[in-house]
């Protein structure tokens, strides 16, 4: 790509049929009934439902003893179905509630350099190569490589954890495993511009950015 005057038209929905949008999957919506439906088709749910009514069977042929100590076994088993039916229904709804908040943190709008003009166009629309301008006050619309930057700080907290801005240089030159949070040439989806300009050349979008990467873990989470 040219960092002065941008991708072509043609190149762009090359990329964009190559690549999809510049946007996080939509994370799934499976009602709350069917989720905790699905918490009981585990095999190892099944094992325990048949041993509970064996149980249950054995106490009803039993004449010895009070209720609560024939069926307690029975009562047991079904309080772990229970609570590991729960369980897994949170843990999925929380980590739903982890990828719509992933999915709100991309920005609407960006400022794209294509055919040497300066364009504001939906954040959905860019594509690697794209040139992007970011002043104090943007929201990160993809992950980038800095082209020029002038003193350029920005908020990688959902990243990083790091609560304070971090300085970025367009000339500096890191390891190829540097850290993210170290990473003084690149700017991430997910982040903000808090102080300075830069001009910067998208290199990851959607899916492929490290916020999609943390989508991905999430989604796969057993």
């Amino acid at each position: 790509a040219d960092p002065r005057t941008g991708l072509s038209s043609e190149e762009v929905e090359r990329r964009r049929a190559a690549l999809g949008e510049n946007a996080l999957p939509e994370p799934p919506k499976p009602s709350a009934i069917r989720q905790l439906l699905g918490q009981l088709a585990d095999p190892l749910v099944g094992a325990l439902l048949v041993a509970a009514l064996v149980s249950f069977g054995v106490a009803l042929t039993e004449a010895d003893g009070s209720w609560i100590t024939r069926f307690s076994d029975t009562a047991a088993i079904l309080l772990i179905v229970v609570v590991n039916a729960l369980l897994g229904f949170f843990q999925e709804r929380r980590a739903e509630a982890a990828l719509e908040a992933l999915s709100k943190m991309a920005a609407p709008t960006a400022k794209v350099v294509r055919e040497g003009a300066v364009s504001i166009l939906p954040s959905r629309a860019l594509v690697p190569g794209d040139i992007v301008e970011l002043e104090a006050g943007d929201a990160v619309p993809a992950d980038l490589r800095l082209v020029s930057a002038k003193e350029l700080s920005t908020e990688e907290a959902a990243l990083t954890g790091e609560s304070t801005p971090v300085s970025k240089r367009a000339e500096a030159t890191l390891a190829e495993d540097t850290p993210l949070g170290h990473r003084e040439n690149m700017v991430y989806l997910g982040s903000s511009v808090v102080r300075g300009r830069a001009r910067a050349l998208v290199v990851a979008t959607g899916q492929y950015t490290e916020l999609g990467r943390i989508g991905a873990l999430i989604r796969s989470a057993e």
